[in-house]
């Protein structure tokens, strides 16, 4: 069985916003067919690559950025926010 990598991350609720936004990432699995219990190591360190790259995105991420993969933030930050306005069409 596969390991499945869901990121989770949330904004906290202010005293102007009851409810708090959460943002999910539901990455690709990592397959596991074939492996002992001697490929744990190498597991654990595919699957904590493969996390922290997104996890190092939300650190710095704020409320505004939820409606976007924060993976292609680069790319939308030398246009004019094309992408934004074709994805709230």
């Amino acid at each position: 069985m596969p390991v499945a990598l869901i990121i989770s991350y949330n904004y906290p609720s202010s005293a102007s916003l009851p409810t708090s936004a959460y943002g999910v990432y539901i990455l690709p699995p990592i397959p596991t067919e074939g492996l002992t219990s001697a490929d744990a190591g190498s597991l654990m360190e595919k699957t904590h690559a493969a996390m922290s790259e997104v996890f190092d995105l939300t650190v710095s991420a704020n409320k505004e950025d939820l409606w976007m993969d924060l993976r292609n933030r680069k790319k939308l930050q030398g246009e004019e926010g094309e992408e934004q306005k074709q994805y709230l069409q």
